[in-house]
């Protein structure tokens, strides 16, 4: 009816229905003719009065469709298609470049006090010696006290109790032993096999399978060969002119490690576990006399050692907490605790300053110039597709779609490139802690995957190359108007 005194233009990609109700078609390319017909078949006189059924478009359904997903996907890729060899090229320096940063972040963020604990806990040895600096020769009573409140009652304090009998050892080749004290949760909390009850009276006492076997060769205690150790509960033995009965026996978990040729042992395998009361008392009966000649109190000479337990959170924390109370403004230890470890912790920590920021800083610039490619790349491709972008909204296809396909092909690329580099990190991890395993006689890998540092990688990436789309995206469309 329009048409009857006017001239009705219709702009459409449908060339059926251009066909079957126009009279005159011009095919329009990127603004330009390529041809113009003349349908012979329509007559001029002809009166269009109904529009078939199958013809009828609903327009507001139109404007409600949305493209689907696996489309949206196609779309998008086809257009990277078009682009391979420029794909490959980005796809190749940002996953490159993605994985020697990630490898150099890994190891910027090795936690010592994770490898120390997770090899000691591996190795079954539950609790460290606290690094004693060589100006303080003995903790006070009052410094026990305060590292019992930082450690959470937590540690068991040791000194090394010269009693009477002490030469006698001595010549027998025996290492007498050692005097511990600790509290009924710490011990059991140790991790121990032991048998019996934990000292409860002040004559009872907890004593180790070595320090046990020694108390036999010096003839104390009946020797049997067998391993039946229920025989020697409520033994007594004698110890400093005093006399005990044997509680528990507990095996300690202890390691021997040559130093300069000479034989040393970390821990408690031979030591006797006294009440709190009973440890105070011998130290101080054993004190009496050096502190009338050196007026030193035998309460500023209470423990040798302290050990601490690693069922606790923070442990390197609270060591430097203790430090701060010891000596304050005093320079700590490089390590916190003295371990067999600490010849390999050092090599690695010489290892991880050598090469961790050499990867960091040779990633960091790699990633920058990764990161300018990528975002060149997709500005690149979409403004070759510019064209496309605006067939597709005469299409009917809304500027969400035509964002949400784009988005997809370059998040695509993004998370591709971050799993290759991902297998890239793992596989050099791999490799480095193959190495230090192999160097150090590790029990652990001291280099772990982050997974913290790989999702915000991962995160970050997508948010670059949508951000990237979006603005290549506006930027185009705007400019070209």
């Amino acid at each position: 009816n329009i048409a009857k005194d006017r001239l009705v233009i219709v702009v459409s990609h449908n060339e059926l229905l251009a066909n079957k109700y126009a009279s005159r078609i011009i095919k329009l390319e990127q603004g330009n003719i390529i041809d113009d017909i003349t349908l012979s078949s329509f007559d001029d006189n002809k009166t269009i009065t109904n529009i078939d059924k199958d013809d009828d478009i609903d327009i507001d359904h139109i404007k409600d469709t949305r493209l689907p997903l696996s489309i949206s996907i196609k779309l998008g890729l086809n257009s990277f298609k078009k682009n391979i060899v420029r794909l490959i090229f980005a796809m190749f320096t940002t996953f490159l470049s993605i994985g020697v940063f990630m490898c150099g972040m890994t190891l910027i963020s090795y936690n010592e006090e994770n490898v120390l604990i997770n090899q000691a806990n591996s190795d079954g040895f539950t609790y460290l010696l606290f690094n004693n600096n060589s100006s303080i020769v003995r903790y006070k009573k009052s410094d026990v006290s305060k590292a019992n409140e930082i450690f959470e009652n937590k540690i068991i304090i040791r000194t090394i109790y010269l009693f009477e009998d002490a030469y006698y050892w001595n010549l027998n080749e025996i290492y007498p032993p050692d005097i511990v004290s600790c509290s009924k949760n710490t011990f059991e909390d140790l991790g121990f096999d032991y048998i019996g009850d934990f000292p409860k009276n002040d004559n009872e006492i907890a004593i180790s399978i070595e320090a046990l076997y020694n108390f036999c060769r010096l003839g104390d205690i009946p020797f049997s060969p067998d391993d039946n150790m229920e025989q020697y509960l409520m033994h007594n033995i004698t110890f400093g002119k005093e006399k005990f009965v044997i509680s528990s026996i507990f095996k300690s978990n202890e390691f021997s490690y040559n130093h300069e040729n000479e034989k040393y042992k970390y821990g408690l395998s031979n030591s006797l576990v006294l009440t709190s009361n009973k440890y105070e008392e011998l130290l101080k009966k054993h004190y009496e006399d050096y502190s009338i000649t050196t007026g030193i109190a035998y309460l500023d000479m209470y423990a040798s050692d302290i050990f601490v337990l690693t069922n606790q959170n923070n442990l390197y924390a609270k060591a430097n907490y203790f430090y701060d109370y010891l000596l304050p403004n005093a320079k700590h230890p490089l390590f916190a605790f003295d371990t067999i470890y600490q010849p390999s912790l050092i090599s690695i920590k010489n290892f991880i300053d050598n090469y961790g920021l050499y990867f960091s800083i040779l990633g960091s610039i790699f990633l920058v110039a990764a990161l300018i490619s990528l975002t060149a790349f997709i500005f690149g491709v979409i403004k070759k597709d510019q064209y496309t972008i605006r067939i597709l909204k005469s299409l009917g296809i809304n500027s969400f779609d035509v964002d949400l396909i784009y988005c997809i092909s370059t998040t695509l690329v993004g998370i591709v490139s971050f799993l290759i580099a991902t297998i890239i990190n793992i596989v050099v991890n791999n490799a480095f802690n193959y190495y230090l395993v192999l160097q150090f006689l590790l029990a652990i890998n001291p280099i772990a995957f982050s997974y913290l540092i790989a999702g915000l990688m991962l995160i970050g990436l997508l948010l670059i190359t949508i951000i990237t789309c979006l603005i290549s995206i506006k930027y185009l469309s705007v400019s070209k108007k």
